[in-house]
């Protein structure tokens, strides 16, 4: 007969987790190419933006985690980068925040995981990102909520998970289980703080560490069976 372990809530990464974050920016990247091509007659593509913000953020001197303020000089960079006006500069950031947070597009199976955990395991967001999910509109599915904004130290460092711990009120970290894609912020930094791990790889990536998760998955529909099998709820 399997042991069942105590588990008393759930900690899930956003981007590449619960949301599909490359649609999201793709889509978002592309209202701000339009709106580069409709002003000036000029072309930059969505992968140049990429490029160009990738540069940007290697460059920057303030917080690295300040994402939207990165992403907004790099669209002052763009716009530079083919000599124009960079006065354009905050019509195309509003245009991409517009779009960006308009709509929550899940991966497959998270809003059935989200509408599914059993009422008495606690649910959290344990993020670096800015997906928020108070202004994306989904925040009802979670007790805590921890974004990059929020976080004095970012995952994998162990004062995030600790930090979570708290703020969920669990003595014990082993009874929270932790969901990411991030084979090092969610698997090795959840491990490290005593959670329980579970790797969400779905792209089927070789184990390349030395911190082995609870579990593996490549659905979001894998996990409830697992915490059902191995796992019993705290009441």
């Amino acid at each position: 007969m399997t042991l069942r372990l105590p588990i008393a809530a759930i900690s899930f990464d956003i981007d590449h987790t619960l949301i599909d974050f490359d649609a999201v920016l793709e889509n978002s990247l592309k209202k701000v190419s339009q709106a580069i091509a409709s002003e000036f007659v000029v072309h930059i593509s969505t992968t140049e933006l990429v490029a160009i913000a990738a540069k940007t953020a290697a460059d920057y001197d303030g917080d690295r985690n300040d994402f939207l303020e990165i992403r907004k000089l790099s669209f002052e960079n763009a716009l530079r980068s083919k000599r124009l006006d960079t006065g354009f500069t905050e019509t195309l950031f509003e245009l991409f925040i517009e779009e960006r947070f308009r709509k929550t597009m899940f991966m497959q199976g998270a809003e059935e995981l989200l509408s599914n955990i059993p009422k008495s395991i606690k649910v959290a967001v344990l993020s670096n990102g800015n997906s928020d999910p108070k202004r994306l509109g989904f925040d009802h599915y979670f007790d805590e909520i921890m974004i990059g904004k929020d976080l004095d130290y970012k995952k994998p460092h162990v004062g995030a998970f600790s930090k979570l711990k708290e703020k969920l009120d669990i003595a014990d970290p082993s009874h929270i289980l932790h969901i990411g894609d991030s084979f090092n912020d969610d698997v090795k930094g959840a491990s490290e703080a005593g959670f329980r791990s579970v790797w969400f790889n779905s792209e089927r990536k070789t184990l390349n560490g030395y911190a082995s998760p609870a579990h593996e998955i490549s659905h979001l529909s894998e996990l409830l069976p697992i915490i059902a099998q191995n796992y019993e709820t705290l009441s």
